[in-house]
């Protein structure tokens, strides 16, 4: 069997986050097939995806990650301090990597930190600190990984109206450097709402709203 003939499934209700297996029927319907309660999950799950024909890993936004089976279900394998609500994961089934990115303590203060380990044994691979301007409540929501291996997240700085900019952050995760590279456009205003960017991994494409200033026939705004 294949990983499409499987469906995972975190069902919305108060209480521990709970997770669900499910296979589709010829009927439309769906059959379940198991349901555990994630242990020591606080908040909502925030990725669930299979990384092999049987094997899948889940995440929550609070920092517990769970790797299973269809055979065993999920089991912790990484609880991070939780220190925000605002976690995200990065499945890089290519690579064999999974990536977390969230605010995590540092010494005496907090960082944004992205944190990748190996699929086939849990091995850790980078803890890397994130430039800590960056907004930790969009992280995960802006969060791509390009085809040479680093990591974009979007920033938009609108210090005034006349100075707004915005761009992506790209992470090298072999030095942990991270660089920004503005984007032309201004960005929406501060007190809109934040953008919708919807990325496109497989087609190395980004799509976010701009604005900018209109010309009339005279040159006038």
């Amino acid at each position: 069997m294949t990983a499409a003939k499987w469906i995972l499934h975190s069902p919305k209700q108060a209480g521990a986050p709970q997770l669900q297996l499910l296979t589709p029927l010829a009927d439309g319907r769906q059959q379940l097939l198991w349901q555990y309660e994630l242990p020591q999950a606080e908040d909502e799950v925030v990725l669930s995806a299979f990384y092999s024909d049987s094997e899948f890993v889940v995440a929550t936004c609070s920092g517990q990650i769970y790797a299973g089976d269809i055979e065993t279900g999920p089991r912790l394998m990484v609880n991070l301090p939780n220190v925000g609500i605002y976690g995200h994961g990065w499945l890089d089934k290519d690579r064999g990597e999974f990536w977390y990115v969230a605010e995590q303590p540092r010494g005496d203060d907090e960082y944004p930190c992205l944190l990748g380990w190996s699929l086939a044994d849990w091995r850790p691979i980078k803890d890397i600190c994130l430039p800590e301007y960056l907004d930790n409540r969009r992280l995960g929501s802006t969060m791509v990984r390009r085809r040479d291996g680093c990591f974009l997240f979007y920033e938009r700085k609108c210090g005034s109206l006349a100075q707004r900019e915005h761009g992506f952050w790209c992470t090298n995760v072999v030095d942990g450097q991270s660089q920004f590279h503005r984007i032309e456009g201004k960005p929406l205003l501060k007190g809109v709402r934040y953008p919708s960017i919807h990325l496109c991994p497989e087609r190395q494409l980004a799509l976010l709203p701009v604005s900018e200033c209109l010309l009339d026939e005279s040159g006038d705004s």
